[in-house]
């Protein structure tokens, strides 16, 4: 059924079309009117092939950029606990410190699958169809 609404927003149903179970698709008693009040059927959208190709200096930025994230965190930590008979370093409780920079090293690893080179997979790999 398709359901619309009269003038006094009132919601009525009009049957469209039945679906015949034996050969698996729609029989529409009239047009289908699309957006618009149209009864042009709207053309099916193409996908785009996926472009596998990409820059060759990703990797390199990739891998400066964990070595940079990782290289700082190591400092923040051997900071924390070289400081941490300091007042301000014990408030700050140098295991909860520790562990932030811990999460900050293992999150930056994300980068890394970034340079994995997938320009030879098979494009049908992943295919649904």
């Amino acid at each position: 059924s398709n359901f619309a609404f009269d003038d006094s927003n009132h919601v009525y149903g009009t049957k469209i079309g039945t679906f015949d179970t034996s050969t698996q698709l729609w029989v529409f008693s009239s047009d289908i009117m699309y957006n618009g009040n149209s009864a042009a059927k709207v053309p099916d959208m193409v996908i785009p092939g996926q472009d596998f190709r990409r820059a060759v200096t990703v990797p390199q930025v990739c891998y400066v950029l964990w070595a940079v994230n990782v290289t700082f965190a190591t400092f923040c930590i051997s900071w924390t606990y070289v400081n941490r008979k300091h007042t301000v370093v014990r408030a700050s409780q140098t295991k909860f410190l520790g562990m932030i920079a811990f999460g900050t090293m293992l999150s930056s690893g994300a980068i890394l699958p970034l340079t994995i080179d997938d320009s030879s997979a098979d494009p049908t790999l992943f295919d649904e169809s």
